[in-house]
């Protein structure tokens, strides 16, 4: 038996007195065995706790590390041998296969013993995890842990130093309780005054909190910026001089680092909260053979609520066709639409809009108009009114692209509408202070978080006392009898299916149950 197998023997109770002697005879000639041997019976002494009592495992192990310190080494050995022969039968078979992969990697697990939790994972939202990675709400993050997401939000409370939200595609390492580094994706911290000091590493640069809420983006060539919302940071560009950054001030970290103008609306700052009570909503199926499409409904503002039809211009009524769930309304672009008495949601209060949508392969701009719209349109009031259309207006963003907002303020996704298919959509605005469409918006396609492409901030404040009109469907916000030709269209073209508008922020596991059964959250 070779040493390594003795000294496995030894910690396992189960070595031969000649064994021992023969292995004290060795740790004189190298002392780093007898090391060794304390290193593995103190891990020993500390993984034995679950079958043993922990007061007297650790009086154990403080006698034998009392014991290394102090004691001459023949004497330290002849009372380890005595306490290793004490061990009571049913231990020593328990321990010999610990103590034998102890030796294999005692290094790393005696490192693991010492890691620290750095971060817990508090919410996520919509996130699809990017090869092995995955977590779970509550779990605990130690040093060194890798996230990786390819889509979705994370947000993680730092061992009282603040909350990070991160958002996909990311790759975010945990380097240490201080500090941590953005491979790739946005994040945004908001750090407690024990935070004070978190470091950030991206490709480009670090930066350093100095007291703050703050914005880090890292492209998929590692090109880096920095946005403070609030506070101030440090920031170490690589290749160039350290500079302070205050409240809406921002740098691009590359080539040495250079300010630019600072753009809060790229960042997540909080997550929807969880809804504590019942939804109510309104819900238009379209499975009527004819006439208005009459509406179902739970705890919502009394009144009418019927979807009646109408048309305009060079349009002619909306008409039904088979759909999802069966049978939907189909719009020409030219001028069909159709109107409810309902109002809509108002001010800032949550919301979310779920409906079915078939946009044809070959739409023109001029038929990318809104899907389903409310609230009060004047050029110069931001914000009052409430839309979500097909995008076609090329300097917001790519056409096809869900868009979700009128003046004001607008997102934009990635995913082109244009296929001809079925895509379920929900968008939902969830509570919080100053609700803004570029940071308290989130859209979901097909069940899935949808990536934002672009976005311009806009504070929310629908304002539908003004409003001439209740929710309009496959009618554009702006688009009024005063001024018909309207440069962008004013009418879709396309089906609609399972309108459905509740009074709260869904979390995605409704979205996804209403779109898998049609039927609301209990």
């Amino acid at each position: 038996m070779n040493e390594t197998e003795t000294l496995a023997g030894i910690i396992a109770g189960e070595a031969s007195a000649h064994e021992i002697a023969r292995f004290a005879e060795a740790t004189k000639a190298d002392p780093r065995l007898l090391e060794a041997y304390a290193a593995h019976a103190g891990i020993d002494a500390a993984l034995s706790i679950l079958l043993e009592d922990r007061a007297a495992k650790e009086t154990a192990r403080e006698r034998l590390l009392a014991g290394v310190r102090n004691a001459e080494r023949d004497l330290f050995l002849t009372k380890v041998t005595r306490r290793l022969e004490s061990r009571r039968v049913f231990t020593r078979v328990s321990r010999i296969a610990a103590a034998i992969a102890l030796l294999g990697c005692g290094a790393f697990l005696w490192s693991s013993l010492r890691q620290q939790d750095v971060a817990t994972i508090t919410r996520l939202e919509g996130v699809e995890w990017d090869g092995t990675s995955a977590g779970t709400v509550g779990a605990s993050l130690r040093k060194g842990t890798v996230l990786s997401i390819s889509d979705g939000l994370v947000e993680l409370e730092m061992d009282g130093r603040g909350t990070m939200i991160l958002e996909g595609p990311a790759r975010l390492r945990l380097d240490d309780p201080d500090g941590a580094s953005l491979e790739r994706g946005r994040l945004a911290m908001h750090v407690t005054r024990k935070g004070h000091g978190y470091r950030i590493a991206t490709p480009e640069g670090e930066v350093i909190d100095l007291g703050t809420e703050f914005g880090i983006s890292v492209g998929s060539g590692g090109e880096s910026e920095i946005h403070v919302i609030d506070g101030s940071v440090e920031v170490l560009p690589n290749g160039g001089t350290t500079e302070l950054l205050a409240r809406d001030q921002a740098m691009r970290l590359g080539g040495g680092g250079k300010r630019i103008e600072a753009d809060h609306s790229g960042f997540y700052t909080t997550l929807p909260p969880k809804v504590e009570s019942t939804a109510n909503y309104v819900h238009w199926s379209f499975d009527e053979a004819t006439g208005p499409a009459l509406a179902a409904e739970r705890g919502m503002q009394s009144g009418p609520k019927e979807m009646t039809l109408h048309f305009m211009d060079q349009g002619a009524l909306p008409r039904r066709g088979p759909a999802v769930f069966g049978t939907g309304m189909v719009f020409d672009g030219k001028g069909s639409y159709a109107e409810s008495a309902f109002r809509g949601i108002d001010g800032d209060k949550p919301r979310t809009v779920c409906f079915w949508v078939k946009v044809p392969e070959d739409l023109g701009l001029r038929e990318s108009s809104a899907l389903v719209s409310w609230g009060h349109f004047e050029p110069q009031r931001y914000g009052e009114a409430w839309q979500i259309a097909i995008n076609s207006i090329p300097y917001d963003g790519e056409n096809g692209r869900i868009r979700v907002g009128a003046v004001g303020g607008t997102i934009v996704g990635t995913q082109d509408l244009r296929d001809g298919k079925w895509h379920h959509i929900a968008v939902v605005l969830y509570g919080g202070s100053h609700q803004n469409i570029g940071t308290h918006v989130i859209v979901y396609i097909d069940g899935r978080m949808e990536r934002i492409s672009r976005r311009a901030l806009g504070r929310i404040m629908t304002n539908t006392e003004s409003a001439e009109h209740g929710v309009w469907l496959g009618r554009n916000i702006s688009y009024l009898r005063t001024t018909p030709d309207h440069w962008h269209g004013g009418f879709f073209r396309g089906m609609l299916d399972e309108v459905h508008i509740f009074d709260a922020a869904l979390p995605q596991d409704d979205i996804h149950r209403l779109m898998e059964t049609n039927t609301p959250p209990p």
